[in-house]
């Protein structure tokens, strides 16, 4: 089907009581493209963007499934939205639902569960829903008791209560990385260190010296600094000094260039490797360094740094820049300082439209002021400007050639 009827889709606006939608162009294009209803109704869209406050409120799921039966749903998406039912999945059984995402959606409680088709490997995923306890995992052997560990709501006190439990210590570590005094009562030998050691205050370093932290964690976290190495406990920093300088990709450029020779062959560290992980690069060291074959992650490190703009990079496009970086999704067209004046002013340059589209400092006004340009609307969506209801009242009349008529049919 090529357009929805025009009475569903006024049925569908009137039903999201959404105002003067009554010109609205109601193809397949403009509900895919423009709304993209695979995008709307993502779980990841409304925590993210909060666009569907108003339906998610009304729940229009059901409604909007029972009206356009033959809209292109994404169901991998649909089936970790929150307003997604047991009832829903009951009443369309043949669709193709993602059973391992609707098993962990927080909507769907336990006995909705067992009213489900699933296989063995949904119910492993099902042991991370939050509305499945402890009681559910020992009394179902469906459910995965290693999986349980991830769930939300384990908490420490569960882990004691319940000691013979096959916890999973990588997630619990998680959740117990900053309790200390926890983590000296009598669980020290069962964590992972290297996790706690990752993700832990850093004044828990200082506050309990004794303690088995993993050195290589500690060098690589990224607030670690060659200052902070100097005042680590004593026994730490040689260790943790040779793994910083060897593995850390958290150096600032100033302080790379001020590490002693020694270092490269005591540490047995790379020159060329040591630029591909330094960061807070200005375009003076880009320009230092062009006349030496650097590491591709130096030029990203480039393009990504905070201290370089926009402008400084299009005005030094001489430079020895990889001719890929501008296609990576860590690209100059991912920057959100970048602004429409910039790119029209840089027509020039290989702009990647996909992060352009979804990118913030991108307006709809601007997509629709310059409906020229290569704009993926798939993406116009995501971006975090681009909302439903000034797309469905203002922008879309069909009598309006000269609004984003072209974009929609």
């Amino acid at each position: 089907m090529d357009s929805i009827s025009r009475d569903v889709c006024l049925e569908i606006v009137k039903y999201l009581q959404i105002p003067d939608a009554g010109a609205l162009k109601c193809t397949n294009k403009f509900w895919n493209d423009i709304i993209d209803i695979n995008k709307i109704f993502s779980i990841h869209a409304i925590r993210r963007q909060r666009r569907l406050h108003r339906l998610s409120r009304h729940n229009p799921l059901e409604k909007l499934m029972e009206l356009s039966q033959d809209l292109g749903w994404n169901y991998r998406e649909l089936s970790s939205n929150l307003n997604v039912t047991a009832k829903l999945v009951l009443k369309y059984p043949s669709k193709p639902w993602v059973f391992q995402r609707i098993v962990q959606n927080p909507n769907f409680s336990y006995d909705d569960l067992k009213l489900l088709r699933l296989s063995a490997t949904d119910w492993k995923y099902a042991s991370m829903n939050p509305n499945i306890t402890i009681h559910h995992v020992l009394s179902d052997d469906r459910l995965d008791k290693s999986w349980f560990s991830c769930n939300p709501n384990v908490a420490i006190e569960m882990v004691y209560q319940y000691p013979s439990f096959p916890w999973k210590w990588e997630h619990i570590s998680r959740k117990i990385a900053n309790n200390i005094p926890e983590i000296l009562r009598n669980l020290k030998e069962n964590l992972s260190w290297w996790i706690i050691t990752d993700k832990t205050d850093l004044s828990n370093i200082f506050k309990y010296p004794d303690l088995p932290w993993y050195q290589p964690a500690l060098a690589c976290r990224r607030d670690m600094t060659v200052k902070l190495i100097d005042e680590l406990p004593e026994k730490l920093q040689e260790e943790v000094r040779r793994q910083f300088w060897k593995f850390s990709k958290n150096i600032p450029i100033r302080e790379s260039r001020d590490i002693p020779w020694q270092y490269y062959e005591d540490y047995d560290i790379d020159p060329m490797s040591l630029l591909g992980r330094v960061t807070d690069i200005t375009i003076n060291d880009v320009i230092y360094y062009k006349q030496h074959d650097l590491p591709h992650k130096f030029w990203e490190n480039a393009v990504n740094s905070p201290l370089i703009s926009i402008e400084e990079i299009l005005n030094n496009k001489q430079l020895p820049w990889p001719k890929d970086i501008w296609n990576r999704d860590s690209c100059i067209s991912a920057k959100t300082t970048i602004t429409i004046d910039i790119v029209l002013k840089h027509m020039d340059f290989p702009w990647n439209w996909k992060l352009l589209s979804q990118n913030p400092g991108i307006k709809l006004q601007d997509v629709l002021d310059n409906q020229h340009l290569p704009w993926e609307m798939y993406w116009v969506t995501v971006n975090p400007n681009v909302t439903l209801d000034p797309i469905l009242r203002g922008y879309c009349h069909a009598s309006d050639k000269t609004s984003c008529a072209d974009l929609i049919v």
